[in-house]
């Protein structure tokens, strides 16, 4: 897996994080646990992906991203069933379904690279398999002729040639189509999570832009001026 798809995948990981956070702030004190538990998980994951070059724990990230998807489709279901919109009451339907937008990019990109991986490991065994094995041994007991020992050394040398370019890894792209990548899924992931950090409970209280507490100066002036 390439650098960029990785850091697009912490990026994801970790939006989902800040709005089960931000959602858990104002929920019941069970579903806020539950909540803070996920939360500080992806976190955790996101920023692990990002000191690593390599996918940490992908099968249990896979397990991760899913739970909360999970969690809140069972309690959904459970709401309309039971006609009980109480359920829900403290889960906020378009932040929840923004972090599951994110937590099933990374379910279904992690493990699609678990797939490929695997059918990598199972085609490398099967090579060296069959590399271990007599060169003729399908010819034993079909009574055909046996190659001569003068064809088998070409056929050995076509066999090896390519090897050294199959081995080839091209390198990964740490340049300026990188840093465009990163900035794209940064602005992809922003665009999710901060109209949804606005509709939480925390978000309520948020001082907008713009807005921000100022110094009752007169107030202060007119204090001193009455002693």
């Amino acid at each position: 897996m390439s650098l960029l798809i990785r850091h697009w995948l912490a990026l994801a990981a970790l939006g989902a994080a800040l709005i089960h956070l931000a959602v858990g702030a104002g929920s019941p004190p069970a579903v806020m646990a539950a909540l803070l538990v996920i939360g500080v998980a992806e976190g955790a994951w996101a920023v692990a992906v990002l000191r690593s070059d390599r996918l940490p724990a992908a099968s249990w990230a896979v397990v991760g991203a899913l739970v909360p998807v999970a969690g809140w489709a069972l309690l959904v279901t459970a709401a309309v069933v039971m006609s009980a919109p109480g359920i829900t009451s403290g889960l906020p339907a378009i932040p929840m379904l923004a972090a599951t937008l994110l937590d099933l990019v990374v379910a279904a990109v992690v493990g699609r690279h678990l797939r490929s991986r695997a059918e990598s490991e199972a085609e490398a065994v099967c090579t060296a398999v069959e590399a271990s094995l007599p060169a003729d041994i399908a010819l034993v007991g079909s009574g055909a002729p046996r190659p001569s020992a003068v064809a088998s050394p070409p056929a050995a040398a076509s066999a090896i040639v390519p090897a050294p370019a199959a081995g080839t890894v091209e390198p990964e792209a740490t340049g300026g189509r990188y840093l465009v990548g990163v900035l794209v899924g940064a602005f992809v992931v922003a665009g999710l999570v901060t109209p949804a950090l606005s509709l939480t409970h925390a978000g309520e209280f948020a001082v907008p832009h713009g807005q921000h507490s100022t110094l009752d100066l007169d107030g202060i002036e007119g204090e001193h001026g009455g002693h």
